[in-house]
């Protein structure tokens, strides 16, 4: 954990080419690649991150909360330090649209707990997060 940043056991990343010739070694040259102690899973067109703990922390029950009226420019590392301040994080994911690639202005924060997740409804819904008032519920299964 660098300074006062959270850590997120599950991240999203991407990656273009110019050509779709290159796709495929692209992925190639990513798959199963380990560094900082990180192993890359590589999709068609997703890079997972996975560690030691998200596989063991399969399994066990996931204490999401959906967030609502995101500004669109807000990133996962963004929502990830600000919902820290009602418990521990353990994964974001902003939802984006598949045509566009552009966000769709909602996401989910999921916490090591129940007691964090039912902070961040009681802390956050209806807060300001850069300029809009936040949106947070229990997210549906």
């Amino acid at each position: 954990m660098l300074g006062n940043m959270p850590t997120f056991e599950r991240c999203r990343a991407y990656y273009g080419t110019d050509s779709t010739r290159d796709h495929p070694p692209a992925s190639a040259a990513w798959s199963a690649t380990i560094f900082s102690s990180f192993t890359f899973a590589v999709s068609d067109a997703t890079l997972l991150v996975k560690t030691s703990s998200t596989m063991a922390g399969m399994g066990q029950p996931r204490h999401s909360v959906y967030v609502g009226n995101l500004p669109y420019q807000t990133t996962e590392n963004d929502l990830g330090n600000f919902f820290s301040q009602a418990g521990q994080v353990t994964n974001v994911r902003i939802v984006y649209d598949r045509e566009t690639g552009r966000a769709k202005g909602f996401g989910f924060c999921e916490f090591a707990d129940e007691g964090g997740a039912q902070n961040a409804i009681n802390m956050f819904n209806g807060a300001d997060f850069n300029g809009r008032a936040l949106r947070v519920n229990a997210a549906n299964r």
